[in-house]
């Protein structure tokens, strides 16, 4: 069975500062496939010790890589058309008046100046379980409360972000503000002379996970608050939660359908159809072997039944 490496790292980070005590109760909690999976993380463990510890110390160093980049390069996004301009850290979260719309619960109504008031002098909170207006497409206007999949996980910044990370930060700069695309075919960065670059060329990036828009969300929050340093809950939001509130909505089975389209949509917002041979539905339609094997029943002579007797004509005109 297959456990991913984040999944072992998230647990071990999670039970090293345990007393005994408290992780025997911590085990009674886990499901089954959780048990199996703190089974394998202490046989690792067994043998080093200190593997969590590493790996840790690379995941973190890693994200706060991606931040730096996204936090850095955020100002200069043309698709955020920021009013007013964005400046640096001190500078954003509730001192802004875009990034405080942006962060604010989608729940809260902005265009009531009370709301609003409420939110800025922190009256009203946001918390990790109430999803922000920069997750929805056109930061949450259209939101339909209604209809609150409409357009969840489709912001113009998360794509930006999302190009910051796997490509070149200066890519985001050619994003137009009204189509989330690069300018070019189809939004495709692969099909410029260079092809593919940064991490995408380096780990041969081709299409996205949960995992990664749930990562994207997490990073583009950060970057849009005050915070100076990032950790687990920052300014008093827990972004383990949220970070994990999206991906069960990703991951859900009751929203199967909704997540493939969601997915795929951020695949062609940030490959084009770079990565459409490796995807390919084999239930899209009749290819060409389906073309051959019609052809072989219209034609008998193509049969292996047909040719054994011409082969035994030339041989009886052999002999």
């Amino acid at each position: 069975m297959f456990w991913p490496t984040i999944n072992l790292i998230n647990m071990g980070k999670e039970i090293r500062k345990m007393l005994v005590n408290e992780k025997k109760r911590y085990c009674a909690t886990l499901s089954n496939d959780r048990k199996r999976l703190l089974l394998v993380l202490e046989k690792l463990l067994k043998e080093d010790p200190t593997l969590i510890d590493r790996l840790g110390k690379g995941q973190s160093n890693g994200r706060s890589e991606d931040m730096g980049k996204v936090t850095k390069k955020m100002a200069k996004w043309k698709a955020m058309a920021w009013d007013p301009p964005l400046g640096n850290k001190p500078t954003r979260g509730l001192f802004h008046i875009q990034c405080a719309k942006l962060l604010s619960p989608i729940s809260y109504d902005w265009t009531d100046p009370e709301v609003c008031d409420d939110f800025l002098s922190m009256k009203l909170l946001a918390t990790p379980l109430h999803f922000p207006c920069y997750l929805w497409l056109d930061d949450g206007d259209n939101y339909n409360p209604r209809r609150p999949l409409d357009g969840l996980l489709m912001n113009k910044i998360l794509i930006c972000a999302a190009f910051c990370v796997l490509f070149s930060p200066n890519l985001v700069k050619s994003i137009s503000p009204s189509t989330n695309q690069v300018s070019g075919a189809r939004g495709s960065t692969f099909k410029r002379s260079k092809g593919m670059i940064g991490l995408a060329k380096s780990y041969n990036l081709t299409w996205v996970t949960p995992a990664f828009i749930a990562y994207i969300a997490v990073v583009v929050r950060h970057s849009l608050t005050t915070d100076a340093t990032f950790s687990e809950i920052c300014g008093g939001f827990n972004y383990g939660i949220y970070y994990n509130k999206i991906r069960e909505y990703l991951e859900a089975p009751q929203f199967a359908g909704r997540a493939k389209v969601l997915l795929d949509w951020w695949n062609m917002q940030l490959f084009g159809s770079y990565n459409m041979g490796a995807n390919a539905d084999n239930d899209d339609g009749a290819g060409t072997l389906d073309a051959l094997y019609a052809e072989a029943e219209g034609d008998p002579s193509l049969t292996d039944e047909e040719t054994e007797p011409q082969e035994d004509e030339d041989q009886l005109g052999d002999d």
